[in-house]
């Protein structure tokens, strides 16, 4: 390409980058063509050091500061996204199996359940440890076993005879071949020279045939050593499996079996169990931790934005003049949509307070739950007189008959009333009970006697018995199932009974 310089062409800033022809091949930039400076100039050279960038003119000596800077602020965001991006990953829930994790919210039926394959699968090994066992009895008899031992014994006295007789040979072949090279050696002094030649030839025969016959023996000597050592093994192992057969409790190892058999179907029902639990709890536990742990990345982005914003304000403070606070400020905006460090930190701590109460209701949703899911519940006692009434308004006993039938198939239920209830159905104890039917206890106090300290007693010392009211029994502080809050709640409103800690919710 021609060179325009030397031509004198006018040239307009839509040219494309012109590179000199010739060996050197440097880049030249576009020439400045302002009338006031371009005229008798076309054929100047620019300097060297100066060449063309995109659409910047770039000088070594010559430089605009603000490239310098948009370049490191660029560097600088892609550094700060890629540690946000990291902390908050650190936050992030992942899924493990197919439960979620959290370091607060955890299901406790996961381990459970991890032990309870790990059970079963050692009692699996033992189990088929202990059928070997039993087949190799079953298919073994003393007679075979001492035969066998016998044979190896034989076997062993065999390869004893063979290494010993193989050994002697060699030791034959040695002395043979030593005195026959002492002879070859007088001979090939003789003054003879055909009695030379025939002892050369005679040594080179003898002594080839010789060498191969004792790698032949050397070998038979190992392999023969080598079946002994097996052999001696096998006689060990045999004499082991005797008095193993002759001590075998045929007796006890068969009951082993059947109580593994056993273990194994009550472990296997258990483990169906826990997995039935653990999914239930996982129902309930996992959107919790999902939300959980969304607060949590924002409560770190709120954090993050904190820190940068406080950054800025120290640049702010470290401003030269108002040009560079112009620019801080900028940048806030860019970054945060708001001009103002300190608009940015406080509203950042104002989300971080909300989200900390967020955070902490999720936990103590997730921990009552938790509580509710491993709790074992066999008895549940119901202060009846406590479930007749919606609000201030007596209903009878329409709740409690709505919420029996649900209960009574999973626990052993018992129905407690005070004396007044009598009087207030109009109605005697016989018929009370016949409402019910036979399938759960009812018990009417006698007149006079509290029925809170009746419930509170039927309770018990017993952890698996819960009993269901709103009553909070203050009178009773010292019961134990006051002291170990063995007690649930309930809600009657709008024609429906609810039993939240029971999954219970029927309309009457």
């Amino acid at each position: 390409m021609r060179d325009p310089f030397l031509n004198k062409t006018k040239i307009s800033f839509d040219d494309e980058l012109m590179i000199e022809s010739g060996p050197s091949n440097s880049v030249r930039s576009k020439p400045d063509l302002n009338p006031s400076f371009r005229e008798g100039k076309e054929n100047v050279r620019q300097p060297n050091n100066t060449h063309y960038r995109g659409d910047a003119y770039v000088n070594e000596k010559i430089a605009n500061p603000f490239s310098v800077k948009d370049i490191n602020g660029k560097n600088e965001q892609n550094s700060l996204s890629k540690e946000l991006e990291i902390l908050i990953d650190e936050y992030t829930w992942h899924e493990n199996g197919d439960s979620y994790v959290n370091e607060k919210i955890t299901n406790p039926f996961s381990v459970k359940v991890i032990n309870g394959k790990n059970e079963l699968d050692n009692l699996s090994k033992e189990l088929e440890i202990l059928n070997d066992e039993l087949t190799w009895y079953e298919n073994s008899s003393i007679d075979e076993l001492e035969e066998l031992l016998g044979s190896l014994i034989q076997e062993r006295k065999d390869l004893k005879t063979k290494i010993t007789k193989t050994s002697e040979m060699l030791k034959d072949l040695f002395y043979s071949n030593k005195d026959f090279t002492e002879t070859k050696e007088k001979h090939s002094w003789s003054p003879s020279s055909i009695l030379n030649r025939v002892s050369k030839y005679l040594t080179k025969d003898v002594l080839t045939t010789g060498e191969m016959l004792k790698r032949g023996l050397e070998a038979d000597l190992i392999r023969n050593k080598n079946k002994l050592s097996e052999v001696e093994s096998a006689i060990d192992t045999a004499g082991k499996n005797i008095n193993i057969f002759l001590s075998f409790d045929l007796q006890s190892k068969e009951r082993r079996r059947s109580d593994i058999i056993e273990v194994q179907n009550r472990k296997r029902v258990e483990l169906d169990c826990l997995i039935d639990r653990k999914r239930s709890l996982d129902d309930v536990l996992v959107p919790i931790t999902i939300e959980f742990n969304k607060h949590k990345n924002r409560m770190r982005r709120a954090e993050y934005n904190i820190n940068r914003a406080q950054k800025l304000n120290v640049k702010l403070s470290n401003a030269a003049n108002s040009y560079e606070r112009s620019e801080i400020h900028k940048k806030c905006e860019k970054e945060f949509k708001v001009g103002s460090p300190n608009t940015v930190i406080n509203k950042a701590r104002t989300e971080i307070l909300t989200l900390e109460r967020n955070l902490n209701k999720l936990t103590k949703r997730a921990e009552h739950e938790i509580k509710k899911a491993i709790r074992k519940i066999d008895v549940i006692i119901i202060d009846g007189n406590n479930l007749c009434y919606e609000g201030g308004d007596f209903i009878g006993l329409a709740a409690l008959r709505a919420l029996i039938p649900e209960i009574q198939s999973s626990y052993e239920v018992k129905l407690v009333f005070d004396a007044s209830i009598r009087a207030r159905l109009q109605s005697s104890d016989s018929y009370i009970r016949k409402i019910f039917g036979g399938s759960i206890k009812v018990h009417i106090v006698a007149t006079g006697v509290a029925a809170d300290e009746t419930v509170l007693d039927l309770a018990g010392d017993h952890n698996s018995t819960f009993v269901i009211s709103n009553d909070r029994f203050i009178d009773y502080p010292e019961k134990s199932a006051v002291v170990n809050n063995r007690l649930i709640r309930h809600e009657i409103l709008d024609g429906k009974i609810s039993v939240s800690d029971l999954n219970i919710s029927k309309a009457f």
